[in-house]
C-alpha cells in the first residue's frame, strides 16, 4: 500500500490512459536508468493457481553487477482495476521470495497479482525503485491464454500427445458370389469396417480354394482366373472378377489380404461357395470349359 501512495499520481494517470486500450503501455518513471524493461501481454499461472505478470529485463546481460544486485532487492505493487469504476482497485505487494519469482535464464520477473484478472480490467505494475518503469495494460481475450510456470519460474510446456499410429483395419461383413454368366462371376466382400493407414497404399489379394462338386467327377480341378481386386471406399466393398470357371467345380475363399496382412474371415464366410454345374449352361450362350478327362 505504501508504494501505491508514493506513486498515486502514476496509478491515476495510467488508469485513465488505459481505458479502451488493448496494447501494452509504459510510463517512463525511471529517469537516467540504464535498465530496459517490457511487460509481456501474456498472463501467467503457476502450479498452485496463483496469477502473475511477466516483467522482462531486456538488457539484463549488459547491466553492471551493481545494477543486477539492485534489481534483486526490488519489490512491486500490482493493482487490478475492475471494469466497473464504482469498485475499488485491488492491490498486492509483491516482495522478494514472497510474490516475486526472478528467472535469470529468461531475465524475467514473475510478479504476483492479487487474483485472476478478467476481461477488460486494467493491470498496473509499480516498481519500488525508479530504475524500472511503471507498466500497465488492459486485459483482452488474448491475454487470458495463461502461460504455465513452475515454482522456479520455468515455463511449462504441455507435452504433445504422441501421434497415434494409424493401422489398416478391415472387417468383412458378408461374402457373396454372383451368378455365373459366361463362365464368369464376381466375388464381393462387403465391409463393416474400413480404416486405412495410408489411403494411397491399398494392395488387396484374394486366393480361392477349388474342389470338385462330385466325388465321381474327374480328379482334375481347374484353377480360375482372378482379376485385380478393386476397393470401393464409398460403398465399402471389395470386388473381384473371376473367369475361367469350370463345370463340376466348387470355389470358396481361401485367403484375403490387405497390404500383406491376412484379413480374418469367419468359418461361415469361408464356407460361402460357388458351385458350377451343368445347369449353368442353360442360360449361358458360351459353354463352360469342360473338365479335362484323366488319361487311361
Amino acid at each position: 500500500m505504501k508504494i501505491l501512495k508514493n506513486k498515486k499520481f502514476w496509478a491515476l494517470t495510467i488508469g485513465s490512459a488505459l481505458i479502451g486500450v488493448s496494447v501494452i503501455a509504459s510510463v517512463a518513471s525511471c529517469y537516467g536508468s540504464n535498465v530496459q524493461s517490457k511487460l509481456s501481454d501474456k498472463l501467467v499461472e503457476d502450479e498452485n493457481n496463483n496469477y502473475y505478470v511477466a516483467y522482462e529485463i531486456t538488457n539484463y546481460d549488459k547491466l553492471k553487477d551493481s545494477e543486477k544486485a539492485q534489481l534483486e532487492k526490488i519489490s512491486f505493487a500490482t493493482s487490478i482495476t475492475p471494469v466497473d469504476k464504482t469498485k475499488n482497485s485491488q492491490v498486492f505487494n509483491a516482495k522478494v521470495n514472497d510474490g516475486i519469482i526472478f528467472n535469470k535464464q529468461t531475465k524475467t520477473f514473475y510478479i504476483k497479482l492479487v487474483r485472476k484478472p478478467e476481461l477488460g480490467e486494467s493491470i498496473i505494475i509499480l516498481p519500488s525503485d525508479s530504475i524500472l518503469k511503471t507498466h500497465g495494460f488492459v486485459v483482452v481475450n488474448e491475454n487470458l491464454k495463461f502461460v504455465k510456470i513452475n515454482k522456479k519460474g520455468e515455463v511449462q510446456t504441455t507435452p504433445s500427445k504422441p501421434a497415434v499410429e494409424k493401422k489398416d483395419n478391415l472387417l468383412v461383413k458378408t461374402v457373396v458370389f454372383s451368378k455365373v454368366v459366361d463362365a464368369k462371376s464376381t466375388l464381393s466382400f462387403e465391409l463393416s469396417t474400413l480404416e486405412l493407414a495410408d489411403e494411397a497404399k491399398v494392395e488387396i489379394s484374394v486366393e480361392l480354394s477349388t474342389k470338385k462338386v462330385d466325388a465321381s467327377d474327374t480328379k482334375y480341378v481347374i484353377a480360375p482366373t482372378l482379376a485385380k481386386a478393386v476397393l470401393d471406399k464409398t460403398t465399402k466393398k471389395i470386388n473381384v472378377e473371376i473367369s475361367n470357371l469350370a463345370q463340376g467345380q466348387k470355389y470358396t475363399v481361401a485367403k484375403l489380404t490387405l497390404n500383406g496382412k491376412e484379413i480374418a474371415l469367419s468359418d461361415e464366410q469361408k464356407q460361402v461357395a460357388l458351385s458350377v454345374t451343368k445347369e449353368d449352361n442353360k442360360e449361358n450362350p458360351t459353354p463352360l470349359p469342360p473338365v479335362p478327362k484323366a488319361n487311361k
